[in-house]
C-alpha cells in the first residue's frame, strides 16, 4: 500500500486555508471599500441635490421653465455645472413627470466639457425620456424618504444616482432632482483599499504559516519519522537501541513507551522460546507416557483363550489416563481380568495406575483370589501414598471349564451381566477403593456364566458421559442399548457400548477416561469336547506358545517346540478348514490335543514317520521323532472325520 506523507498533508491543509483566508479576506475588503465610496458619492449626491433645489427655489422653477427667460436660464445652468464640478458629480438634472410617467426635463448638465456640450445639443428644455421610472424615482413622486441609490452600469457599478424630489411652496412634490456620481472614479480607491488591506494579511498568514510548519517539522515530523525508522530497524534478537528523545512532550512520550515495549518485546521472545521448549520436551515426555501406557494398557484388545472371548478398550479424555485393564491366563488354566479408575486425571493418574495395575497382576500371579488379591494391593498403596490417590477396582477370575466367575469389587461401578434373554445388574457387595483405608476388608462373590453369557464391566466415564442437553448417558440407558441389541460376542457388544456413548456425546469433550471391558462364556462345540478354536495358520502357534507359557510347566521350551512341529505338519499338508486346540493340567501331567478336520493322516505310522534332514528343519518343526522322544505318551485317532493328536508330557 503506498503511504501518505503526514507533512504533505499539513502543507495541502495550510495552503488551502491560506488561499480561503485570501479570498474571504479579499471579498470582504473589496466589499467594505466599495460600500464607503458608494455613501461618500451618495452623501455628494445628496448634498448637490440640496444645493440645486436651492439655486432653482430662488428663481422660481415656473420663471426658468419659460422661453423667454433665457439669460436666466443660462445663469442658473453655469452654476449647476459649478456645483458638478466642485462636487465632482457626473451629471445633475432636473425633470418633471407627467401623469403617464414620461420625464420632461428642464436642465441636464455635466461636470466633463465634453460631455456637457453634447447634453447642452441633445437635451434641451422641454426634452423628454419616455424610459420607465426606477423605484427610487417612483418613490421620490411620492416624497418618501430612502436612502435606495440607484446604479447602473457594469457588474462594479459605472454610475450611482440619487432621486431627491423638489418641493413647491406648499410642500408638494412638482419636480425630481437626479444627482449622478462616477463610480469609476472610485475603482482605483476600491483596488488601493482592497490592496491595502489584504497584502498584509495574506503577508501575516504566510508567515505564521511558515513558523508553524517549521515548528511541525522540528517538534513533530521529524521525531516521528525518526521513531518510524528506528521501529522499522527493531530486531527482537539484539540489544533495543533507545531513541533518547529528550523533547520533554508527547513525543518524548512515544519514544519512552517505545523503548519500554523494545525492551518487554524482547524479554517476552525469550520467554516464548523458553516456554516453547518446555512445552515441546513436555509434549515430546508425554507422548513417550501415552506410547508407555498403551504398551501397558493398550487403547483395544480382544482375545480368545479356552472356554471365553474377552474384548477390552480405553478411550483416555487427555494424552495419558487413569483408567486401566487388563486380563490373562493364570497357570490353572483359568482367565484373570480387572478393571481400574484412579481418582485423577493426566500424568499423575498414569504413574499411580502404573503402581496399582502392577501390584495386582503380581498379586494375581501369585494364584490369590480376587477379595485377596485387591486387599493385599489396598494395604500396600495406604502404605506408600503420600498424595492421597486411590482406584475404583473390579477384579475376577474366570473358571473357564465350569463357567464359575469369581469376583471381588473395591468400590467400582456395578457390572451388567448379558444373558441370553436380556441382562441384570450384578450388584456386587461396593467394597471400598484401594488407597484409602487399611484392611479393607473386600469379600468374593461368585455366580455362574452359561454358554453365551457373558458381563460388562465399565468405568464411571462410560455412565457419566454428558451431551448439548446436559444428559448422563446412565446405567438406564446403557441396560436399554444392551437388552434391545442382544450382542453374541464380546467385540459386538464393546463396540455397540462404545458407538452408543461417542455418538451421544457428539459435539462435546469428552470429560472423563472411558474403559470397558467385556468377557464371553464361549460356547462349546456340541460333537467334541474342546474349548479353543484357532485359526489354520502359523501364526496360531504365538496364541499356543502364550497359553503354555502362562502354565509354567517343567521343560516348557521342549513342550513349546513340540507344539510348533505339529502345527506345522497341519498347515502345511493337512488341507484343514478348522482347527481346535485342547489343553488340561492334571497334577503331574500336561495333556493337550490338536483336532483338525483335515485329510486323514497318522504322523506316527512307520511309513510317515521320516526324520527331517538339517536343512529342511526351518521348514516344520524338529521332527515327529523329536516329539516321540520328548512326550511321555503320543496318540493320534480319526475320529467322526477329524484327525485327534494328543500330546502327553
Amino acid at each position: 500500500m503506498k503511504r501518505r506523507s503526514i507533512q504533505r498533508h499539513i502543507i495541502l491543509v495550510f495552503a488551502v486555508g491560506l488561499v480561503l483566508a485570501i479570498v474571504v479576506g479579499g471579498f470582504l475588503s473589496f466589499y467594505s471599500s466599495y460600500k464607503i465610496v458608494l455613501n461618500q458619492g451618495v452623501n455628494l449626491g445628496r448634498g448637490g441635490a440640496h444645493i440645486v433645489e436651492k439655486y432653482v427655489s430662488d428663481v422660481g422653477i415656473l420663471e426658468l421653465c419659460d422661453p423667454n427667460n433665457k439669460e436666466q436660464y443660462e445663469q442658473v445652468r453655469e452654476q449647476l455645472r459649478v456645483v458638478c464640478k466642485e462636487l465632482l458629480l457626473e451629471y445633475i438634472y432636473l425633470y418633471t413627470v407627467d401623469e403617464d410617467g414620461l420625464r420632461h426635463y428642464i436642465y441636464a448638465v455635466a461636470e466633463d466639457d465634453e460631455e456637457d456640450k453634447m447634453i447642452r445639443e441633445n437635451i434641451v428644455l422641454g426634452s423628454t425620456s419616455n424610459i420607465p421610472l426606477s423605484k427610487q424615482e417612483k418613490s421620490a413622486l411620492k416624497d418618501d424618504e430612502t436612502d435606495d441609490v440607484w446604479v447602473m452600469g457594469n457588474d462594479f457599478g459605472d454610475t450611482a444616482t440619487w432621486i431627491t424630489p423638489f418641493h413647491d411652496a406648499d410642500g408638494n412634490v412638482i419636480a425630481l432632482i437626479g444627482t449622478d456620481f462616477s463610480l469609476r472614479m472610485g475603482k482605483s480607491l476600491i483596488i488601493e483599499r482592497f490592496l491595502s488591506n489584504i497584502i498584509p494579511v495574506a503577508l501575516l498568514l504566510f508567515l505564521i504559516f511558515i513558523t508553524i510548519y517549521i515548528l511541525i517539522q522540528r517538534r513533530v515530523i521529524s521525531p516521528v519519522s525518526y521513531i518510524s525508522s528506528q521501529m522499522e530497524e527493531f530486531d527482537p534478537s539484539e540489544e533495543p537501541k533507545y531513541l533518547n528523545i529528550n523533547s520533554r512532550d508527547e513525543m518524548q512520550q512515544i519514544a519512552d513507551a517505545f523503548d519500554k515495549m523494545s525492551k518487554d518485546i524482547r524479554v517476552y521472545i525469550e520467554n516464548i522460546e523458553r516456554i516453547t521448549e518446555e512445552q515441546a520436551r513436555a509434549k515430546a515426555q508425554m507422548d513417550v507416557a501415552r506410547n508407555i501406557q498403551h504398551g501397558m494398557v493398550p487403547e483395544n484388545y480382544n482375545d480368545e483363550v479356552l472356554g471365553a472371548c474377552v474384548s477390552a478398550s480405553m478411550q483416555p479424555a487427555r494424552e495419558v489416563g487413569g483408567d486401566f485393564y487388563d486380563g490373562f491366563m493364570l497357570k490353572n488354566g483359568n482367565y484373570c481380568g480387572f478393571i481400574g479408575d484412579v481418582s485423577d486425571k493426566g500424568i499423575t493418574a498414569a504413574l499411580f495406575m502404573v503402581m496399582v495395575k502392577s501390584m495386582l497382576r503380581d498379586n494375581f500371579k501369585l494364584g490369590l483370589d480376587p477379595a485377596s488379591a485387591l486387599n493385599r494391593v489396598n494395604d500396600e498403596v495406604c502404605e506408600a501414598n503420600p498424595e492421597g490417590m486411590f482406584a475404583t477396582v473390579f477384579a475376577f477370575v474366570f473358571d473357564v471349564n465350569t463357567g464359575e466367575f469369581t469376583y471381588a469389587n473395591g468400590g467400582h461401578n456395578s457390572p451388567i451381566i448379558i444373558k441370553n434373554d436380556g441382562s441384570e445388574w450384578l450388584n456386587p457387595d461396593p467394597g471400598i477403593a484401594l488407597g484409602l483405608f487399611e484392611d479393607a476388608g473386600i469379600e468374593n462373590g461368585k455366580i455362574s456364566l452359561k454358554d453365551g453369557e457373558g458381563i460388562l464391566i465399565y468405568t464411571d466415564g462410560i455412565t457419566d458421559a454428558v451431551n448439548k442437553n446436559k444428559e448422563f448417558f446412565g446405567e438406564e440407558r446403557l441396560q436399554k442399548i444392551i437388552d434391545e441389541n442382544s450382542p453374541k460376542e464380546s467385540s459386538e457388544a464393546l463396540k455397540l457400548v462404545k458407538e452408543s456413548v461417542e455418538k451421544h456425546f457428539e459435539g462435546c469433550d469428552q470429560f472423563d477416561d472411558m474403559t470397558l471391558l467385556v468377557l464371553y462364556r464361549k460356547a462349546l462345540d456340541e460333537e467334541l469336547p474342546l474349548d479353543f478354536k484357532l485359526p489354520v495358520e502359523l501364526n496360531s502357534f504365538n496364541k499356543i506358545k502364550e497359553l503354555i507359557l502362562n502354565l509354567n510347566v517343567k521343560d516348557e521350551k521342549k513342550v513349546i517346540l513340540a507344539c510348533d512341529e505339529v502345527l506345522a505338519n497341519i498347515c502345511e499338508y493337512s488341507g484343514a478348514e478348522n482347527l481346535y486346540f485342547y489343553y488340561e493340567l492334571k497334577e503331574d501331567e500336561l495333556i493337550l490335543k490338536f483336532i483338525d478336520d483335515g485329510k486323514e493322516f497318522n504322523p506316527f505310522a512307520e511309513e510317515n514317520s521320516v526324520e527331517k534332514d538339517f536343512d529342511d528343519l526351518d521348514m516344520g518343526g524338529m521332527g515327529i521323532g523329536f516329539i516321540k522322544g520328548i512326550a511321555k505318551e503320543c496318540k493320534w485317532e480319526f475320529v467322526d472325520n477329524k484327525n485327534v493328536l494328543t500330546l502327553i508330557f
